[in-house]
């Protein structure tokens, strides 16, 4: 028996639908990321889960460089708005941790020379290690 899916481009692109063949079709549903039940997480966080929240996070930080760069920002709420936290030390949350430090060291740094050294990146995680699925040698590379 023949299998065939249609697939559709997103709304706001302008190809044409195709057809693909398969055996079997899995669909793997995204989930919605979880505050494991943290007040207040849902108000005052950033949640990285498709490309427009990827986007939000680079508007949010950008943003955070600009206010700590106006003459009338104290030092207080300069140290706070150049300071970053990610929460989990997954793979999602060590990579990003990364990008984001090339973000900073890469790209913020020629707009804002002075601001881009006094930037902290830190990381949360629950567990003993980060990246507690991966063996000690990828670990401890990782934590350096």
């Amino acid at each position: 028996e023949k299998h065939e899916i249609l697939v559709k481009p997103a709304p706001d692109t302008s190809g044409p639908s195709f057809a693909i063949q398969y055996d079997v079709l899995v669909v793997a549903v995204g989930l919605r990321p979880s505050s494991l039940g943290v007040p207040g997480v849902d108000q005052h966080c950033l949640f990285l889960k498709g490309v427009e929240d990827a986007r939000a996070i680079r508007k949010r930080v950008t943003e955070c460089f600009e206010c700590a760069e106006l003459p009338t920002t104290s030092e207080d709420e300069r140290t706070r708005l150049l300071t970053f936290v990610v929460v989990g030390g997954g793979p999602t949350g060590c990579e990003f941790c990364g990008e984001l430090s090339d973000f900073v060291k890469n790209d913020l740094r020629c707009f804002y020379p002075k601001l881009a050294p006094l930037a902290r990146i830190v990381l949360l995680h629950r567990g003993e290690a980060i990246l507690p699925s991966f063996d000690e040698e990828l670990r401890q590379g990782a934590t350096e």
